[in-house]
């Protein structure tokens, strides 16, 4: 049987309940199994946009969430299909043991539009922030 929950909260009490979780014995058969919890984790990875094709052999795999779901998580953060790259080239080291990727989308950065100011809700005035993205 498999059960899917979705965990929110301080990141050291999250990590306490999986651990109490995870040590958790059940009788079956004529023995006893351990709870197995596997997490199933969404991952924003932020980088410098000339370095997508890096980033993106770093954490491919072979592997691919069906289409429907894969659109159905990608809508929600207006994210758009990665596009198809050579898997040969640079990639960064990393561990990889035991851990399935699922590529899912990418995002380009949202830029400030030029001469645009935002307005601070405290009344303190307004600033343009439309050369932010060149700091």
């Amino acid at each position: 049987m498999h059960m899917f929950l979705a965990t929110r909260g301080i990141k050291h009490d999250v990590d306490r309940f999986i651990t109490i979780l995870q040590g958790q014995f059940l009788s079956y058969s004529k023995s006893n199994v351990q709870l197995s919890v596997r997490p199933f984790q969404l991952w924003e990875l932020i980088f410098p946009e000339e370095h997508l094709q890096t980033v993106w052999r770093t954490v491919q795999t072979n592997q691919e969430l069906p289409n429907w779901m894969n659109k159905m998580i990608r809508i929600p953060l207006k994210a758009k299909k990665i596009p198809k790259f050579k898997v040969e080239g640079k990639s960064l080291p990393f561990y990889k043991n035991n851990i399935a990727t699922y590529p899912i989308g990418i995002k380009e950065d949202d830029h400030w539009p030029k001469g645009k100011k935002a307005t601070f809700t405290d009344g303190s005035g307004e600033v343009d922030l439309s050369g932010l993205e060149q700091l």
